[in-house]
């Protein structure tokens, strides 16, 4: 090996917070954010394309194919059945969590709720959004299972609502709704059958 380079390796593994080492590693962190994101474009097209089958998915997913070559210097083929398995990550891992409250509600900025994103404590309007997205999904539950819903969705909408400062709109709602119910069929429910014993 190369004495320079051997010496910058003992450097990065003896005093990783050396004023070397951080130029060594904010350098590297620089070559490798052009292929990071154009993986993460990839990712991100294959999603829409499981989610929204057709041309406009298509097309997206070619463009990022494109990106990625460009950025990666070779072709995305030999990997693509791997980023479609990420994809499906993706899509399973966003439902296993509320939507966020900026892209349902149309908000221009992120809401701060330091007790929910700190703590993880459901009493902020972030917390309150969380507990209104898993009461809709739970009434799916009990829906299904013949038992009368009770008024847990009603009472913790109007707390929402009255922290948020204006009712919900009807897309909006549905938009929530929509994803609830969702996240009971295709995560809640497989979840539970995988555990309740076969009759």
């Amino acid at each position: 090996m190369d004495e320079n380079l051997l010496r910058l390796v003992r450097e990065l593994i003896e005093r990783p917070e050396s004023p070397t080492s951080l130029a060594v590693q904010a350098s590297l962190e620089r070559m490798l954010r052009p292929s990071e994101e154009a993986i993460a474009a990839l990712i991100e097209a294959l999603a829409l394309q499981i989610e929204q089958p057709g041309p406009a998915s298509d097309a997206a997913v070619a463009t990022a194919k494109v990106r990625y070559q460009a950025a990666t210097d070779q072709s995305v083929d030999p990997f693509i059945d791997c980023f479609r398995v990420k994809a499906q990550e993706l899509l399973q891992s966003r439902l296993r969590r509320p939507p966020k409250m900026e892209e349902i509600l149309g908000l221009n900025r992120p809401v701060n709720d330091l007790q929910y994103d700190l703590a993880g404590l459901l009493g902020g309007l972030r917390g309150t959004w969380h507990r209104l997205w898993a009461s809709i999904s739970s009434q799916a539950m009990f829906t299904e299972m013949g038992l009368a819903p009770d008024d847990t969705v009603d009472l913790i909408r109007t707390e929402f609502e009255d922290q948020l400062g204006r009712p919900l709109s009807q897309t909006e709602w549905s938009a929530l709704e929509a994803h609830a119910h969702r996240n009971y069929r295709e995560i809640q429910k497989p979840t539970l059958a995988k555990h309740l014993p076969n009759d």
